[in-house]
């Protein structure tokens, strides 16, 4: 039977002083690599294109319910995380302990480690519902796997 990795388990990890806290309350994370072709095509080529991997790039954005005084990373410390314009360590990876004091797990299948940039923020507020945010992170430099 395979071992399939539960959504849950898995948690997306922002450094900051030198720990590393989970987004507060959050609803979802999702990582992107993506792979920038360079066409080789020529005359030889005939009627298809040809093609070579070209630069490799990575993001990782997230969705959660907006938040006051806690523990974790809520969306005002994001904004000014944001408004720091500098790269910060981040972990998708499986989490060991419990809420609010999550730890991103260390070793071989755990996840995945790099420096990244806060791109996007967005809150939204609708009439008589959670309000919520979302949260995009630009990969600058590798994305390695946790070991």
């Amino acid at each position: 039977m395979a071992n399939v990795l539960n959504g849950t388990d898995l948690m997306l990890f922002i450094t900051q002083g030198g720990t590393a806290k989970t987004i507060a309350f959050a609803k979802s994370h999702k990582l992107d690599i993506k792979g920038k072709t360079r066409e080789i095509s020529s005359k030889d080529s005939g009627i298809w294109d040809e093609k070579v991997m070209g630069r490799l790039g990575w993001s990782i954005s997230a969705d959660a319910m907006a938040t006051i005084d806690q523990p974790s990373f809520n969306y005002d410390d994001l904004v000014a995380l944001m408004v720091a314009r500098t790269p910060i360590a981040v972990f998708s990876s499986t989490a060991t302990g419990t809420a609010p004091g999550w730890v991103h797990a260390t070793g071989a299948g755990s996840g995945y480690t790099g420096n990244a940039i806060i791109t996007d923020l967005s809150l939204d507020a609708k009439d008589d519902d959670n309000a919520t945010f979302s949260i995009t992170l630009e990969g600058t430099g590798p994305l390695t796997a946790i070991a």
